[in-house]
């Protein structure tokens, strides 16, 4: 399990900066940057909508698949970094997010 950091506020299964789900799935098959990649689990918080379908149980780990075979922490489809953060300050879909973790293998 990776300890997830999302920074995406306007994510519904964002709960104080964690996420709520116990697996996530990055996309950007062939990413060479973070801007080339994305929470493909993000759901769009409404305004004033509560964090209803999710109970968050304090846990910041989170499995990671990842299908950016490019980066240095994907390991068949899975993501092996000890931190994963997601960003996208005024997202409204998924691809307004990015993994700010991506690293490309060289």
């Amino acid at each position: 399990m990776t300890n997830l950091r999302c920074g995406v506020r306007t994510c519904v299964n964002n709960e104080n900066l964690q996420c709520c789900l116990p697996k996530i799935d990055v996309a950007g098959k062939n990413a060479t940057n973070c801007g080339e990649t994305c929470c493909m689990s993000f759901g769009e918080r409404k305004m004033f909508a509560k964090n209803s379908v999710n109970s968050f149980d304090g846990e910041p780990a989170t499995d990671v698949g990842c299908d950016a075979v490019g980066c240095v922490y994907n390991s068949r489809g899975e993501c092996e970094a000890v931190t994963v953060s997601i960003a996208g300050r005024k997202a409204t879909k998924c691809y307004d997010t990015e993994c700010d973790s991506f690293r490309l293998r060289r």
